[in-house]
Parts: C-alpha cells; structure tokens; sequence
C-alpha cells in the first residue's frame, strides 16, 4: 500500500480517535495539553512502526508476492495468437474466449502491440474480495496497473499445457489490466480449466468483484 496513503489513514485514526485511542487521547488530554501533544506525536511514531503490518492486514487487499521478467517481443497480433485450440499441436491451448475479449481485442485487425524490450512484472495476491478500482488505487493507479497483452502471452506461452508457473492453474483467476485496441483499459481475467486457458473481459468499473486468493499483474515500478 502506498505509504502516503497509509500515513493518512493512521493521522486521521489519532486525531478522530477510536474506542482505544479517545480514553488515553482523553486522559492525558486532563493530565496536561502539553503531555497530550507528546504523546499523540510518539504513539504516531509507534503506529508507524509497530502497528503497520496489522493495519495493513485490515486496510489492503493485495499482499506482494513476486516478481517475474517477461523476456523481449516482436510485433504482437492479437488475432493470431489467441486462437482456440486445445489440440496437441497447439503452441497455447486456449480452450474458451468469451465475447467481450473477442470484440475489443480481437475484432477487425484486432489488438496490435509494438515490440518492446525484456520487461518486469509485479504479481500479488487478493487477500479478500476487492473491485477492480480498489485493486488499481492501491496499486498505484491505472498507469501502474498497466500491462499488455504481449505479456500476459509470454506468461500463457510459459505455462502451455498447465504445468507449474506464475500462471496460476486452480480455477482461481489470474488478472491483468490492459488497452484494448480502441485504447480503452480493460480487464482481462485468465483460468485454466484442466483442458485448457479460459480468456474473459470486463469493463473496468464493473461491479464484479475479484475473489480471494485470486492472482493480480501490474508493471513494475520502483
């Protein structure tokens, strides 16, 4: 979570109080105003140092895992790539596609992507049930939420047939967020289903929530 965003959130906690903070706030607050002032501004410094890892339990939803290097692309065509076929010649076995990835990436000439050099991705847990705009605040916002198609490929293309990988393969959802080939972000959501990868979209905004122990991508920034 972002630290400023954190910050916040405890300075609001001291100020407002709680049923912990006010009786201490109260307390010393007869004890004597300047004894207060001291102490709000080391019981923040404990907060800051002590308590962050619980709140942050509480407060956010998505817990770091990794990182993964997605290696250097050529030209990506959406069109030839996510392609249904789970025959044993199938370079991806892509068993389903639903309609809304199909008409924003994939109609036309379909989603077309340049090149682009070895790149790093960021992957998290959902520790509980979040939407999509939670889940990108707390990333740092849609610019960091931010991938590609190419790489969510790389990442299929790593994991083919279902074996062990980033990728995860227990019905549960791998997420990415990315521009479609009008450059409007999407999300697009990845399962493997024994027989084969299931590809969805959404709007982002969509009511829809990410379960638990689903599997988040961003870019990677510092």
């Amino acid at each position: 979570m972002q630290k400023n965003m954190l910050r916040d959130i405890l300075e609001e906690l001291v100020k407002v109080g709680d049923d912990v903070l006010r009786p201490i706030y109260d307390f010393l607050r007869k004890l004597n105003a300047d004894k207060t002032g001291e102490f709000l501004k080391q019981f923040k410094l404990f907060l800051r140092g002590e308590m962050v890892e619980k709140i942050e339990q509480v407060i956010c939803c998505l817990e770091p895992v990794s990182t993964f290097i997605v290696p250097a692309t050529t030209k990506f065509l959406a069109i030839e790539k996510f392609v249904c076929d789970i025959s044993s010649k199938a370079k991806v076995k892509i068993n389903y596609i639903d309609n809304n990835f199909k008409e924003w990436f994939l109609s036309d000439d379909g989603k077309i992507e340049d090149p682009i050099g070895g790149d790093i991705l960021r992957y998290f847990s959902l520790r509980k049930s979040s939407v999509d705009d939670f889940i990108m605040k707390e990333l740092g916002g849609k610019a960091k939420a931010e991938t590609t198609l190419s790489k969510m490929f790389s990442l299929m293309e790593n994991k083919k047939n279902g074996e062990l990988g980033i990728l995860l393969d227990n019905g549960s959802a791998n997420i990415f967020y990315i521009k479609d080939k009008n450059a409007v972000l999407r999300v697009v959501c990845v399962y493997w289903d024994s027989v084969g990868w299931m590809i969805k979209a959404r709007s982002v905004g969509s009511p829809n929530e990410c379960n638990g122990g689903d599997r988040v991508f961003s870019r990677h920034s510092d």
